[in-house]
Formats: structure tokens, C-alpha cells, sequence
């Protein structure tokens, strides 16, 4: 999944194996589990931490846009997620999250009122994002892409670390 995108990076799998009461990776013996092999890459050029030290600039921010772009043009269609149902779904997902918190007894009216205005919101638009996901535009992409999964190899922007253990959560509509 992640080779797709940033194959700079990850190398392949490895087995982890028991031989002779030991641990060790690859070779004969039983597989234990699998681990990812993965180039290592100086995390001081991951995009959270360009960030911090002001140093994302235009130039960087544009080229990241062009990848992501490039990325959900060749992504898998997931016509069977997305839609107004799954945004519906997140905006229950999210409002049950908070109210879950203990400390967010006084939230009941607020988060009340940003689900009636969600869903309001939702509702204009609603048509629209079925059609979108009818027509191809919901698709398999990274699913955590957020500056902390993403680092400058070879001076451009390579996303890493998608999310790999659930397709519905990495599907959504590229606009």
C-alpha cells in the first residue's frame, strides 16, 4: 500500500522468525509475525517538524498539493463508501467521542447545537456527494495524511504511513 506512494521508502516485508529459541528476521523457522522494512529517512524533514521551525514554505506546500493530487487521480475508486451516509455516520462518530468524555458534561447544548448545523449543512449538499461517490470520485487514498506522514526524500514531499487496517476509514471523496 504504502509502496505505491513512497517507494524511497518502504523496502518490502520481512518475517519475523523463531529458530532455536531465538528471534530473528527472515530465514527458516516459524513466522512469527511481519514486520515492514523500511529505508530510514532523517525525521527532521518530516513536514510537522519543517513546520515548526517555519521552513514550509509556498514552494514545498505547492509541490505537496501536486503529489496529492497526482496521488487521488491514480487512487482505487471506492464507490462503496463515502456519500452523505458515511459523512452522517462521522458527525455522529464525532459527537459521540466527546460526549463520551467526562469532562464534557457541560458540552451537551454546544455539541447539540454544531450536529443540528452539521446535519443542516449536510443536507443541502447531501445529493451532490452521492452523485460523487456514484460517479468515481470517492476513492482509496492515504487516510492519515497529515504533516506528521509526511517527509521531504530527495528534495519533494512523500507521503508515508497510510492507513493500511481499514478501507472505509482511507476512502473518501477527492474534492
Amino acid at each position: 500500500m504504502n509502496r505505491t506512494v513512497a517507494k524511497d521508502i518502504y523496502l518490502g516485508v520481512v518475517p519475523i522468525i523463531c529458530r532455536n529459541g531465538g528471534l530473528s528476521f527472515g530465514g527458516p523457522g516459524e513466522t512469527l509475525d511481519w514486520v515492514v522494512l523500511m529505508r530510514r529517512f532523517n525525521r527532521a524533514n518530516e513536514f510537522d517538524r519543517l513546520a515548526e521551525r517555519g521552513e514550509l514554505d509556498i514552494t514545498l506546500v505547492e509541490a505537496l498539493a501536486d503529489t496529492v493530487a497526482s496521488m487521488h487521480q491514480s487512487a482505487t475508486i471506492a464507490s462503496e463508501f463515502g456519500g452523505a451516509a458515511r459523512v452522517r455516520a462521522t458527525i455522529e462518530q464525532i459527537a459521540e467521542a466527546i460526549m463520551a468524555s467526562p469532562s464534557a458534561v457541560s458540552l451537551n447544548e454546544t455539541v447539540a447545537e454544531w450536529v443540528a448545523l452539521t446535519e443542516q449543512s449536510l443536507s443541502s449538499c447531501a445529493v451532490k456527494l452521492d452523485v460523487r461517490r456514484r460517479h468515481g470520485y470517492v476513492r482509496r487514498c492515504h487516510g492519515d495524511l497529515h504533516l506528521g506522514n509526511i517527509c521531504l526524500i530527495k528534495g519533494r514531499p512523500m507521503p508515508f504511513d497510510a492507513l493500511e487496517f481499514n478501507e472505509e476509514m482511507a476512502s473518501t471523496d477527492i474534492i
